[in-house]
């Protein structure tokens, strides 16, 4: 009887496991989003850009405007789970006449035992970004890599766990780089 009790015990368990992992490993889709963004600013204002979890690719331009362009893309099983993900990301914008501030906020997932493993979502939150040339930059990424054009203005960049590519900067520029490796073409 007890052997009964044992089988009946792993075929239970093996039909578990089985079916977990069959709806885990069901094929991943690409879901996206985007938020664009545009702001007037002064010549010598200050942009400052704050992300995680992507890449910031800033490029200069003859405008006093700073255009933001974020796209977060979402691999997931379906769209439902893509946007439990895209729910949790939001981009906070801030604009004054001498300030541009935009800042990626995650909010953590709420799992429980029950449904440990469930969400197997992969996400990016990517961020190209036009500037006029003199103006101030601040920088910080998480995860992910900077690239920045020649510009004129006075600069802080901070990247963690990523890389960095400046094309020059041609006044100040406090470098912080930490876990990934970096590039200033002209100085």
């Amino acid at each position: 009887m007890k052997l009964a009790y044992k089988a009946g015990f792993l075929l239970f368990l093996g039909c578990l496991l089985a079916s977990t992992a069959t709806a885990s490993d069901r094929p991943s889709q690409e879901f996206s989003k985007s938020i664009k963004k545009e702001f007037a600013i002064s010549s010598n204002g200050t942009a400052a850009m704050y992300n995680q979890y992507g890449k910031i690719d800033v490029k200069t331009w003859q405008q006093n405007r700073v255009k933001v362009e974020v796209t977060i893309t979402v691999e997931a099983r379906n769209e439902s789970d893509a946007q439990k993900v895209f729910d949790r990301i939001k981009v906070e914008f801030e604009d004054r006449a001498d300030y541009v501030k935009a800042e990626t906020l995650i909010e953590s997932s709420q799992n429980s035992w029950w449904n440990w493993g469930s969400d197997k979502s992969e996400f990016s939150i990517d961020y190209e970004v036009f500037v006029p040339r003199s103006l101030q930059l601040d920088l910080q990424n998480k995860y992910g890599d900077v690239y920045v054009g020649e510009m004129d203005g006075q600069g802080e960049v901070r990247v963690k766990y990523g890389n960095f590519r400046l094309e020059g900067f041609n006044n100040d520029l406090e470098l912080e780089l930490a876990y990934g490796n970096g590039a200033v073409v002209k100085a």
